[in-house]
C-alpha cells in the first residue's frame, strides 16, 4: 500500500483558481508564438465557462471536446471544469464513425470545436450568465475511452478526487516551481496527457505547447524542449527511443525529469538513456486510465542492475496487491494478476453497469464498500517491495502507449465486406514496441475467388511469380503478365469473338477451342453467369494455368487437355513459353515473328512515337521471345466430344487454334453442323486459308464477316463471325458485346487487403490500424478448435519488384527495407502498405535526412510514401 495521506477535498478547477490567484502575472502558456499569463487564461476561462453554463453545463453533464492541440484546447478544458461538468475528448482526426459512437454513447450536453469555442466566447451573454455551484471531489472530471474487447470502446468516468490524489503527489514526489515548463505533447484522449494539462498550471509552472502532429517528429520536440527550456517531458518508450536516436536530443541539457509510460520500459532503453540525458532523472510509471493516470512509480539510475525495469511502487493512497487465480496474494516471485485499490478508481464505465460490476470488484482486503480493479496485467513482487511487469492476461496490448483491444479491431475488421473471419495480433516492431498485424479470412460468399487464391496459394499449385492481377481487379495464373495484358484488352475490353451480333442465351453452351490460360472462358462466365463452357487446351503447362483460373472464379467449364483436329490422333505442337498465344500444331517461326513485328509497329504508330534504333532492339526481343519447344499432344474431333458429352446445341464455337482453324472444322460431321448456332473464328490469312474457312461455313448456312482490328493490320490476322441468318438461340439472348459489371472485392489479396484497411480506417483511429493484413485460406485452430494465436504465420508484406532507375532510387530503396526490416522493396510500393507506420516513419525520416544531410521532417514521408515519390521530392524541393 502506498503512503496514507490526507488530501483536503478539492477539485481540478480550484486548484487552478488558487493558483490565480498567487501568481497572475507568470507566464501560463507558450503555444505557436501565444503567451498567456495565468490572469489572461483565467479571464477566457470564465468568459467561455459562462457561455457553456448557459447551454446547460454543470456537475454531472459531459461536454466533448473536438479541438486541435492549441491555446483553445486548454481554455475549453478548464472552462468545461469550472461549470462542473466534465470533458470528453475526441480527436478530430480519428474517424467520423468512431467519434460518432463515442458522442452516441457518452451523450454529451454539446461537443466543441475550435470555431464553436471562439463563437461562444465572443457572445455578448457569456459574461452575465451565472456559473454552477462548484463540481464535487466525487463528481466525475473527465470521460476518457479506451478500446473494448467487445468491438465498442468504452469510457472510463474518473472523478475529481482521483486525479487530484494523483497530481499531488506527483507535485511532492517530483517538486516543479515558477521555472519549470512541461510540455504538452500527447493527445488528449490519451490519459497522460491529463497530467500533462493540470499539473503544471496547479504550480505555477509553464505549459509548453506542442505544435499539432509534432509529437511524432523526435528533431521537431528536440527543439521546442531546448528553445522553450522545457525541464519536463513524457514520452512512451517507443517514442523515448526515436528521440534517444534523434542527434539533436543531446543539446537538450535543460531536462530535468523525463517520465515514461504506456509501454513497458525495457532496461536496454534505460541504459541508452543515460548517456544521451544523463543530466535528467528517468521515472518509470505504470497505471491504466480506469485509475487516474498511473499508480505505480519507479526512479531508473545509471548504475542499475541489467534486466527488465519495475513498475515499482504504489503512489499516494493507493494499494497494489498481486492475487492468484483465489484472489490470495502470491509470495514474492510468484506471478499473479495486478488488482488495484484506494482514491485513484474511476467511478466505472460510462453507461456500462455490467462492464464497471466485472472490472470493479470488492476487495476482500479493505474496508466494507471499499473495490479493487482487475487489471488484467500479470505482474510479480520482488522481495523489496517493488513490483514487476509481467504480460496479460486477456488479448490486451498497447501500440505506442495507447490500449488496444485486440478484440474490438477484430470485431470491426470482420464487419467489413468480403471478410469471413479475421484475427489480430501483436508483432514487435523495429523500435521496441508492438505493431498489429491483421489475419483476414475472406467470406466463401462474397469472396469466393479470393479464398480459393489463398487456398491454391497455400497447397503450391499458385506461385507468387504467376499471380497476375487484370485492370478490372480479377487474379489470374498466368505465365506471362504483359501477353496477358493484350489479350485482356482484346478480350475483356474489346470483346474479341462476342461482336459482331453475337448473342448467348442465359444458359448458353460454348465451346473454347484454343482456350489459352482461358481468359475468353472467364469473359463469358462473367458475361452470361448460367453458361456452361467446354474450354480445350493441349499444351500442359497452358491447361495448369487455365485449370487454375477457372477453379479461382468458380466457372461451370469442362476441361478437356487436347487439341481439336480433323481426327482422332496424336501432333506435334510448337510451344512458345515466351509467347505462348502463339504456340501451336503448325509451327511456323518465321512467319510468328513476321505477326509480332507488324504488331509492334502498328502499336508505335499508333502512339505516335518514333523509336530510333527499335528494330535492332525488336530482332533481340523476338529472338529471346521465339525460342520454344516441341510437345507432343492427344488430338480429339469436336464432333467426339459433342456425341460423348451429350450436349443439344452450342450456341458459340470459338476457335483460336493457330493455322489450324480448317482441321478444327473438318472434324465435325455434317449431323451436327446444325446443333452450332454462331461461330468465331481467328484465323491467319496465309493464302487461300481465309476463303477456304468463309466457303466452309457459307456453305453450311452462315452469314460471315470478317474483320481486321487496327493493331492487326498487316499481321496477317482477322476474325471470322458466322451466324445463322434469321436463326436465334432458344429462350432471350443477351447480348455479348454488353459487358456485365466487374467483379464487386477483388480477388487479388493485395487489393483485398487495402480494400479492408480503408475500411478500417472509417473505423479504427490510426493507432488501431494493422501495420500488415495477410490473407489466409483459413485461420489456425488448436485441437479444441479455438483460435491459435501462436500458429498464426509471420507477416510478410507483399513487395513489388519494380527496380530502382537512379542511384538516388537505390539508396532511398536501402534505407526503406532497411527501416522495414524487409530484404527488399518495390520502388512504387506504399512505405504504410507493406508494414510502416508512423514510429518507423520517424525513423525513416531520421535516416534519409542523416544519408542525405538534408532538412526533412515527417509530413514528406506522408505526402511521399514511396521510394520514386521520394526521389522526385528531393529532386524538387527548394
Amino acid at each position: 500500500m502506498g503512503d496514507s495521506v490526507h488530501n483536503p477535498p478539492t477539485t481540478l478547477p480550484e486548484l487552478f483558481s488558487a493558483q490565480v490567484a498567487r501568481t497572475p502575472d507568470a507566464v501560463a502558456i507558450v503555444a505557436d508564438g501565444t503567451v498567456l499569463t495565468y490572469a489572461e487564461l483565467d479571464a477566457r476561462t470564465e468568459r467561455l465557462a459562462r457561455a457553456l453554463a448557459a447551454l446547460g453545463a454543470g456537475p454531472e453533464t459531459v461536454v466533448a471536446v473536438s479541438v486541435p492541440r492549441s491555446v483553445e484546447l486548454v481554455v475549453a478544458l478548464y472552462a468545461v471544469h469550472r461549470t462542473g461538468a466534465a470533458y470528453l475528448p475526441l480527436d478530430p482526426g480519428h474517424p467520423a464513425e468512431r467519434i460518432a459512437l463515442m458522442a452516441e454513447d457518452a451523450r454529451p450536453l454539446t461537443v466543441l470545436t475550435a470555431d464553436d469555442i471562439r463563437e461562444l466566447s465572443a457572445r455578448d451573454t457569456a459574461e452575465d450568465h451565472p456559473l454552477p455551484p462548484p463540481p464535487h471531489p466525487l463528481n466525475t472530471a473527465y470521460v476518457i475511452y479506451t478500446s473494448g474487447s467487445t468491438g465498442r470502446p468504452k469510457g472510463v468516468a474518473v472523478p475529481h478526487r482521483a486525479i487530484v490524489n494523483r497530481l499531488r503527489w506527483m507535485q511532492d514526489r517530483y517538486p516543479l516551481c515558477g521555472d519549470d515548463g512541461v510540455l504538452q505533447k500527447t493527445p488528449a484522449d490519451f490519459d497522460v496527457s491529463v497530467w500533462e494539462f493540470f499539473w503544471p498550471l496547479s504550480v505555477g509552472a509553464r505549459l509548453v505547447m506542442a505544435a499539432p502532429g509534432g509529437h511524432r517528429d523526435p528533431r521537431y520536440l528536440a527543439e521546442l524542449i531546448r528553445s522553450q527550456q522545457v525541464t519536463t517531458v513524457h514520452f512512451v518508450p517507443s517514442m523515448l527511443r526515436l528521440f534517444l536516436d534523434e542527434p539533436a536530443a543531446a543539446a537538450c541539457t535543460g531536462l530535468r525529469r523525463v517520465f515514461a509510460s504506456g509501454e513497458a520500459l525495457p532496461g536496454e532503453l534505460r541504459d541508452r538513456f543515460f548517456p544521451v540525458l544523463g543530466g535528467a532523472e528517468l521515472h518509470n510509471l505504470y497505471g491504466p486510465t480506469e485509475a487516474a493516470v498511473d499508480v505505480s512509480h519507479w526512479e531508473c539510475r545509471a548504475d542499475d542492475e541489467p534486466g527488465a525495469v519495475p513498475i515499482g511502487r504504489p503512489v499516494w493512497n493507493t494499494g497494489l496487491r498481486v492475487l492468484d487465480t483465489d484472489l490470495r496474494p502470491v509470495e514474492p516471485g510468484a506471478t499473479g494478476e495486478l488488482h488495484i485499490t484506494g482514491v485513484q478508481l474511476a467511478r466505472g464505465y460510462v453507461n456500462r453497469p455490467d462492464l464497471t460490476a466485472d472490472r470493479f470488484v470488492p476487495d476482500p482486503y479493505g474496508p466494507p464498500g471499499s473495490r479493487m480493479y482487475r487489471t488484467g496485467d500479470l505482474a510479480r513482487p520482488r522481495p523489496d517491495g517493488a513490483i514487476e511487469y509481467v504480460g496479460r492476461t486477456d488479448h490486451q496490448v498497447k501500440v505506442r502507449g495507447m490500449r488496444v483491444e485486440l478484440g474490438e479491431v477484430e470485431a470491426v475488421l470482420a464487419g467489413l465486406p468480403g471478410v469471413g473471419a479475421a484475427a489480430v495480433v501483436a508483432r514487435p516492431d523495429e523500435t521496441g514496441g508492438a505493431r498489429l498485424a491483421a489475419y483476414l479470412v475472406p467470406d466463401a460468399r462474397e469472396a469466393g475467388p479470393l479464398l480459393r487464391v489463398c487456398r491454391l496459394e497455400r497447397q503450391g499449385l499458385l506461385g507468387a511469380d504467376e499471380r497476375h492481377t487484370l485492370p478490372n481487379g480479377m487474379l489470374i495464373a498466368s505465365g506471362n503478365h504483359a501477353e496477358t495484358d493484350f489479350v485482356y484488352q482484346e478480350i475483356f475490353e474489346g470483346r474479341e469473338y462476342l461482336r459482331n451480333g453475337i448473342t448467348l442465351p442465359p444458359d448458353a453452351c460454348v465451346f473454347d477451342v484454343g482456350a489459352h490460360i482461358g481468359l475468353f472462358t472467364l469473359e463469358v462466365a462473367r458475361s452470361c453467369p448460367g453458361a456452361v463452357v467446354h474450354a480445350f487446351e493441349p499444351i500442359p503447362e497452358l491447361f495448369r494455368l487455365l485449370e487454375l483460373n477457372t477453379r479461382i472464379h468458380g466457372a461451370d467449364v469442362r476441361l478437356f487437355p487436347c487439341g481439336i483436329g480433323e481426327k482422332e490422333d496424336t501432333a506435334t505442337f510448337t510451344y512458345y513459353p515466351g509467347l505462348s498465344i502463339m504456340s501451336g500444331r503448325f509451327g511456323d517461326t518465321a512467319q510468328e515473328r513476321g505477326v509480332v513485328e507488324a504488331y509492334v509497329r502498328n502499336d508505335l504508330s499508333s502512339r505516335g512515337l518514333d523509336a530510333p534504333g527499335a528494330e535492332a532492339d525488336l530482332d533481340v526481343l523476338l529472338s529471346e521471345r521465339l525460342r520454344h519447344e516441341e510437345v507432343v499432344c492427344r488430338l480429339r474431333t469436336l464432333s467426339d466430344v459433342i456425341r460423348e458429352t451429350g450436349v443439344d446445341r452450342v450456341d458459340l464455337l470459338k476457335i483460336d487454334a493457330e493455322k489450324s482453324e480448317l482441321e478444327v472444322l473438318n472434324g465435325i460431321d455434317d449431323a451436327h453442323w446444325p446443333l452450332i448456332g454462331q461461330l468465331a473464328i481467328e484465323a491467319h490469312d496465309v493464302g487461300d486459308r481465309v476463303a477456304r474457312v468463309k466457303d466452309r461455313l457459307t456453305a453450311h448456312g452462315y452469314a460471315v464477316e470478317v474483320e481486321t482490328a487496327p493493331l492487326l493490320k498487316g499481321t496477317g490476322l482477322v476474325t471470322l463471325y458466322a451466324r445463322r441468318p434469321g436463326d436465334a438461340p432458344d429462350g432471350p439472348a443477351r447480348p455479348a458485346a454488353v459487358p456485365r459489371p466487374g467483379p464487386g472485392l477483388p480477388s487479388d489479396p493485395d487489393l483485398f487487403a487495402e480494400e479492408v484497411r480503408r475500411g478500417a480506417a472509417r473505423h479504427l483511429p490510426e493507432h488501431m490500424i494493422p501495420s500488415t493484413f495477410t490473407v489466409l485460406d483459413a485461420l489456425p485452430l488448436s485441437p479444441s478448435g479455438k483460435l491459435d494465436r501462436r500458429a498464426l504465420p509471420d507477416p510478410l508484406p507483399r513487395t513489388t519488384s519494380a527496380a530502382p532507375r537512379t542511384p538516388q532510387e537505390e539508396l532511398l530503396r536501402a534505407l526503406f527495407a532497411e527501416v522495414l526490416g524487409l530484404p527488399g522493396i518495390g520502388i512504387h510500393d506504399n512505405f504504410y502498405r507493406v508494414g510502416g507506420d508512423s514510429l518507423l516513419g520517424i525513423r525513416l525520416t531520421e535516416r534519409i535526412r542523416s544519408v542525405f544531410g538534408i532538412d526533412l521532417d515527417i509530413r514528406s514521408l506522408f505526402e511521399s510514401p514511396t521510394v520514386a515519390g521520394m526521389a522526385r521530392y528531393l529532386i524538387n524541393r527548394p
